[in-house]
C-alpha cells in the first residue's frame, strides 16, 4: 500500500546549497540537493538536484557512509546546463533501530569542484500493533474473541505476515496459537474457546512482530459469583460544620430481601487534606471505631458526635467517610459497605420565590422568600435581616475595596488582612421579630484559594427592631 511520506510529522526536508564564494553575483553557478533529514530503510525514499546558472559541464554525485557500510545514491550525474533531477533509492534494513550516517554530495567541473558533508538519521521502518479483546473479564466455557490491527508509522493499514501470535494462561502455558498469520488491510480477528475449568486470573494474548518486537494484551478469566447479602450504609447527604451529631446506620440484607444476622464493624474518618507519612495512619486522617450487632431487622446504628471530626477545622477534606464490614452470623462470611457525607459551611440559604414584576416609587414593593438550611430543609419562625445597603457602601470609604449585598449575605473585599483588629459596622433590619435568635457565622477566605477560610459565629444584639452587624 502507498505511503505519503510527507504526512510523518518529524519528517523534514534537509537542503544542502552549494555555492561558489561570488555566487551571490547573478548568473554564477548554483548547486541544490534536497533529501529528507529522516530516512526509513525497505521504504522508497527520494532525493532530488537543482542546478542552475551553469557555465560548463559537471558531474554529481551522492553517497551515504556509516561505520558499517557505504551506499552511493547516484554517481555521475552529468548536467550541461540548468537541470532538477530526482532519483529514487531504497536502503536496506539497519541492524539497530536507528543510526546516524554522513550524506556527501560532490559537484566537480574543470574549473570548479565543490563538496559537503552532513548527517542524516536512518530509522527502521516498524509497524504499529494493537491487540484488542472484545470484553475484559470472561468466566469458563465462553469464547475469547480478539482482533489484531497492524498500522505503520502514519496510521495507515499494512499487508504483513506475522510469524507467530499466542495466549498463555495465569502459570505461563501456552494454550492456543497461530503461525505465520496473514493480516489483509491491517485486521485480522481470532477466537478460541475456554475450557470448564480454566485457570482463574490474568490471561494475555502476545504478538510477535516479524521485526522481533511483541505486543501483549490482558484479559482476566474468573468465576463470578453473585455476593451473598448487600452492605447499606445510610446516612445524610450533607451536614453543616454546626452539626454536634450524625446518625449512621449500617444494614444488611441478602438478595431475597431479609435481613441478615451477624455483626458490623464501623471505621468513621475524616482525612487530612495534605496527610502525613511520617507518623502512621493517625496523621493521616482522624477516625472513630464502632461495632455491635445487627438487630431483627439486620441494621444497626449509632448516633456519633461530631466533636472529634473538628468540622470547622480547614486543614481537613470537606466530607466524612464510613466504611462498614458485616460478618455473616455462623459462616463468618465477611463484606463491605461504604458511604460519606459532605461538610458544608452554608448555614442557611434565603431566595425569593414570588416577587412583583414591576417596582414603581411610593408604592410598596412585596415578594416571598424562602429560607432553608444547608441540608436545604426549609427553616420556620426564623429571623430575616435585610442590609441597609447605603450603611453598607459606606465601608468603601475605609480599607474595604469593595461590597455587594445579596439575598442572604454581605460580602466584603478586602485587599489585605493584616495582625491589627479590623471593625467593620453596618445596619441590618430585623423583618420578623423571633425570640431565641441563632448566631450567624462569619466566613473569612481568600479570594483566590477559597479552600483556605477560617469560621466564626456571631450574635447580634437583637433585641430592637433595628440592630448592629
Amino acid at each position: 500500500m502507498g505511503k505519503n511520506k510527507l504526512l510523518y510529522p518529524s519528517l523534514t526536508l534537509l537542503l544542502l546549497l552549494l555555492l561558489p564564494t561570488d555566487a551571490s553575483v547573478s548568473g554564477k553557478p548554483q548547486y541544490m540537493v534536497l533529501v529528507p533529514s529522516l530516512l526509513h530503510t525497505e521504504t522508497p525514499e527520494k532525493g532530488c538536484l537543482l542546478l542552475s546558472h551553469l557555465n560548463e559541464t559537471v558531474t554529481v554525485s551522492a553517497s551515504l557512509e556509516s561505520v558499517r557500510e557505504n551506499r552511493s545514491l547516484f554517481t555521475d550525474v552529468v548536467a550541461e546546463k540548468d537541470l532538477f533531477h530526482c532519483v529514487s533509492f531504497t536502503l536496506p534494513r539497519s541492524p539497530t533501530s536507528q543510526e546516524v550516517m554522513f550524506l556527501t554530495i560532490q559537484v566537480k567541473g574543470p574549473t570548479q569542484e565543490f563538496k559537503k558533508r552532513t548527517t542524516v538519521l536512518v530509522k527502521n521502518e516498524e509497524s504499529l500493533v494493537f491487540v484488542q479483546t472484545d470484553k475484559p473479564i470472561y468466566k469458563p466455557e465462553q469464547t475469547v474473541k480478539f482482533r489484531i490491527v497492524l498500522l505503520d508509522e502514519s496510521f495507515h493499514p499494512l499487508n504483513e505476515l506475522v510469524p507467530l501470535v499466542y495466549v498463555e494462561d495465569p502459570k505461563g502455558n501456552r494454550i492456543a496459537q497461530w503461525q505465520n498469520l496473514e493480516v489483509e488491510n491491517g485486521l485480522q480477528q481470532l477466537t478460541f474457546p475456554l475450557s470448564s475449568e480454566p485457570f482463574q486470573g490474568s490471561y494475555k494474548v502476545v504478538v510477535q512482530k516479524g521485526s522481533g518486537g511483541t505486543a501483549e494484551h490482558p484479559f482476566t478469566v474468573e468465576e463470578f459469583v453473585l455476593p451473598k447479602f448487600e452492605v447499606q450504609v445510610r446516612m445524610p447527604k450533607i451536614i453543616t460544620i454546626l452539626e454536634e451529631e450524625v446518625q449512621v446506620s449500617v444494614c444488611g440484607l441478602y438478595t431475597y430481601g431479609k435481613p441478615v444476622p451477624g455483626r458490623v464493624t464501623m471505621n468513621m474518618c475524616r482525612k487530612y487534606r495534605n496527610p502525613s507519612n511520617c507518623y502512621g495512619e493517625e496523621s493521616n486522617a482522624v477516625c472513630e471505631k464502632f461495632s455491635g450487632e445487627l438487630n431483627n431487622e439486620g441494621c444497626f446504628s449509632q448516633q456519633v458526635n461530631t466533636k472529634i471530626f473538628q468540622l470547622k477545622r480547614q486543614e481537613f477534606e470537606m466530607k466524612i467517610e464510613v466504611e462498614a464490614k458485616i460478618q455473616e452470623e455462623g459462616t463468618e462470611v465477611e463484606l463491605t459497605g461504604k458511604g460519606a457525607t459532605e461538610i458544608t459551611t452554608t448555614i442557611t440559604k434565603l431566595s425569593f420565590v414570588t416577587v412583583d414584576s414591576n417596582l414603581r416609587r411610593g408604592i410598596p414593593f412585596t415578594g416571598k422568600v424562602l429560607l432553608v438550611d444547608g441540608k436545604g430543609v426549609p427553616m420556620p419562625n426564623k429571623v430575616i435581616f435585610i442590609p441597609l445597603k447605603p450603611t453598607v457602601k459606606m465601608l468603601e470609604r475605609s480599607n474595604v475595596s469593595r461590597t455587594e449585598v445579596s439575598n442572604n449575605h454581605v460580602l466584603i473585599y478586602l485587599d489585605k488582612v493584616t495582625n491589627e483588629t479590623l471593625t467593620l459596622t453596618f445596619t441590618v433590619l430585623q423583618d420578623i421579630p423571633v425570640r431565641d435568635l441563632k448566631p450567624a457565622i462569619v466566613k473569612v477566605y481568600d479570594y483566590y484559594e477559597t479552600d483556605e477560610f477560617a469560621v466564626a459565629e456571631y450574635s447580634a444584639p437583637c433585641s430592637k427592631d433595628i440592630g448592629n452587624a
